[in-house]
């Protein structure tokens, strides 16, 4: 996602400092963790919204595959399990 070195953060921190002062940077830290979080959850639930509309799609064309077929039947299966993992991983 972001490559941000000791260096980048060492000098966020100063101009931190700096701009907020020693007093109020606990309780804008503290803000900024809540706001990162709070928008990982969002995501989290994005993913998990889009997840469950394409496993829909693909069980809707998987009954209109076999109901088109005279066997009644077909050797394309989905599988939920093959798609890509939402491990935190990749961003």
């Amino acid at each position: 996602m972001l490559n941000v070195g000791p260096l980048e953060i060492l000098l966020i921190v100063v101009i931190a400092l700096l701009v907020i002062g020693p007093e109020d940077l606990p309780d804008a830290v503290r803000k900024v963790g809540r706001f990162f979080a709070e928008l990982r959850r969002y995501g989290e639930e994005v993913q998990e919204e889009v997840r469950a509309i394409i496993e829909d799609a693909a069980s809707g064309l998987e009954d209109d595959l076999k109901a088109t077929e005279p066997s009644g039947g077909s050797d394309l299966k989905f599988d939920s399990k093959n798609l890509p993992d939402s491990g935190g991983t990749g961003g």
